[in-house]
């Protein structure tokens, strides 16, 4: 996921690790603790996290509540992203 220019948080990587969600990011990683349907918490920050869903229930995006801050990120493919730092690394 991509936060907008300026965003104290530049990208954050969701994967799965035996069965919980992890975000990671250059703060750090953290587990996200599911509170409900697309909605998680990340325990370290106070931080409630919302995953925005389009017409066809897919993840396009997610909102972090940091602080009264809400941080919106857009969903990246994973190809496209990890091409993108290929290229940038093969320079």
């Amino acid at each position: 996921f991509k936060f907008a220019e300026g965003s104290p948080v530049q990208e954050v990587v969701i994967t799965a690790d035996n069965g919980a969600l992890v975000a990671a990011s250059a703060m750090g990683s953290f587990v996200l603790q599911k509170t409900g349907e697309d909605q998680f918490f990340i325990a370290e920050f106070q931080a409630p996290v919302v995953l925005k869903r389009d017409s066809n229930k897919k993840v396009v995006g997610l909102a972090i509540n940091a602080n009264g801050m809400i941080l919106e990120a857009v969903k990246v493919e994973a190809a496209s992203f990890v091409d993108e730092k290929m290229v940038y690394f093969t320079r």
